[in-house]
């Protein structure tokens, strides 16, 4: 019969064998996660605000009850696709040096139609026009997409 402080011992010891097993994968993740943080751009940081805007107005749009709250929405995408401008995607840097001025001349203009486009769908629900504005938004879905395509990697 085994005893009391006998069973503790084990448990003990396969819980220090098990943390010596995991330990260093868990020490490897922690370290993939601030890495993938450090990455984080001013860039990426306003996609996130866009990103998350485009989720709010998926379900306000339609309900012409919260047009105000869509428009605030819609102003806040504007905002932070207006910064995007200003930034350079980071895929840039893998851009053939030839190549790169034009890659982001394009991707400059592909925001600007972006900008225009939330500035539609913003004066669609001032406007009370609330299946316009939803169409509007899956135009900027769509544009959003091809965006990522052409100047996001799956890294």
């Amino acid at each position: 019969m085994k005893t009391l402080s006998h069973i503790r011992f084990r448990t003990l010891v396969l819980a220090l064998f098990a943390a010596a097993l995991l330990g260093p994968t868990a020490l490897v993740m922690g370290a993939e996660e601030k890495e993938k943080k450090s990455q984080d751009t001013e860039l990426a940081k306003h996609m996130e605000v866009i990103e998350k805007g485009m989720k709010k107005l998926k379900r306000s749009l339609k309900d012409s009850k919260e047009n105000e709250a869509s428009a605030a929405t819609a102003g806040e995408i504007k905002k932070a696709a207006s910064e995007c401008l200003k930034e350079v995607p980071a895929m840039a840097k893998k851009v053939p040096e030839g190549e790169r001025a034009k890659f982001v001349e394009n991707y400059k203009k592909d925001m600007t139609n972006f900008i225009a486009e939330v500035g539609k769908l913003e004066d669609a629900v001032k406007a009370g026009k609330n299946e316009e504005a939803v169409a509007i938004h899956k135009k900027l879905g769509d544009l959003e997409d091809k965006g990522h395509e052409k100047y996001t990697t799956d890294e």
